[in-house]
């Protein structure tokens, strides 16, 4: 629940500071790149997580 959360975050964000419209040509390439930003931090968390577990 928390990382599609977080994937609406990212995707609102983008699409307002950026001033994304849906009606861009370069909607899909934003999207995609907010994809791939949601996963790179949900892999980081992860990462983070089994750190913190195994006390290194």
């Amino acid at each position: 629940m928390k990382v599609i959360c977080l994937y609406i975050v990212i995707m609102i964000l983008l699409i307002e500071l950026r001033g994304i419209s849906p009606n861009n040509k370069n909607i899909t390439k934003y999207m995609k790149a907010a994809r791939q930003f949601a996963i790179d931090y949900i892999d980081n968390q992860i990462s983070n997580e089994i750190l913190n577990w195994t006390g290194k």
